[in-house]
């Protein structure tokens, strides 16, 4: 069993910039794990650049779930180039318009879910103990948003309890209802089980983890998710990211981004 922090990150409107876009700023539907890390790193203060390592995924299992319906919507955006703003700050400066893709809720706010596992017993009083303290009190050193210091954000406590890891022995043979973001490529051939109930399951490519020093670790991966907040029924292969979670007596699947 392995200590859980569970919590919500609420917002009106979010942007997480899209690793390959350029001149159109587009959006992901929900934050990769770099942009979780740096979330967590916002509520307990660290300077920039310096919990890559404190926060990687052999220490921390991190998972999210989509819990409100998202939309993407371009907005009209001015910006203005501050290298032709003239000395008293006041006149002058040209503005450059682009369009830039928000991430909007279908209704009342964006929820985004998120699942804080520890694996690494040696971080647990330094991180998670200070994590669980600041989010029960509502406080966070630097000011929390999703992306962009316009699209400000709150957290949500719902519990501190136990996650168990799961022993491929235990799902292999079964189709499991997996309420989180899930790592395409942990999926089994033809592992989705659609029901009734149809759902609409969107698709989005995240980038790799950074190390300590922003290089790069790993590769890019394809996720999916169930827009309306659904769990999706898989079969997934033998991986040490899947685990499940009891909150408010329900049983909850997931697997680690």
């Amino acid at each position: 069993m392995r200590e859980t922090l569970v919590f919500d990150i609420v917002g009106t409107m979010a942007h997480f910039r899209r690793f390959y876009s350029s001149a159109t700023p587009l959006s992901y539907y929900f934050p990769p794990r770099n942009t979780v890390m740096g979330m967590i790193a916002a509520i307990l203060g660290y300077e920039r650049d310096s919990y890559y390592d404190e926060l990687s995924r052999d220490k921390l299992g991190i998972a999210l779930s989509v819990m409100s319906e998202p939309r993407k919507l371009l907005l009209p955006t001015n910006y203005l180039d501050t290298d032709t703003i003239n000395e008293d700050r006041l006149r002058g400066g040209s503005k450059k318009p682009t369009n830039i893709e928000y991430v909007f809720p279908i209704f009342n706010e964006l929820v985004y879910r998120i699942y804080v596992v520890v694996l690494d017993d040696t971080i647990k009083k330094d991180v998670i103990d200070r994590l669980e303290c600041m989010i029960k009190n509502k406080r966070s050193i630097y000011p929390l948003s999703l992306g962009p210091a316009n699209c400000l954000a709150e957290t949500k406590y719902l519990t501190y309890t136990n996650a168990e890891l799961l022993d491929y022995n235990i799902y292999k043979n079964d189709h499991m209802q997996v309420s989180t973001v899930i790592p395409k490529d942990m999926i089994a051939d033809e592992g989705i089980r659609f029901t009734q109930d149809r759902k609409i399951i969107l698709e989005e490519r995240l980038p790799p983890d950074f190390g300590g020093k922003r290089d790069v670790k790993g590769k890019s991966r394809n996720y999916i998710f169930e827009c309306s907040g659904k769990p999706i029924e898989v079969r997934l292969k033998e991986s040490k990211d899947v685990f499940n979670v009891r909150i408010d007596d329900e049983m909850i699947y997931g697997t680690f981004l």
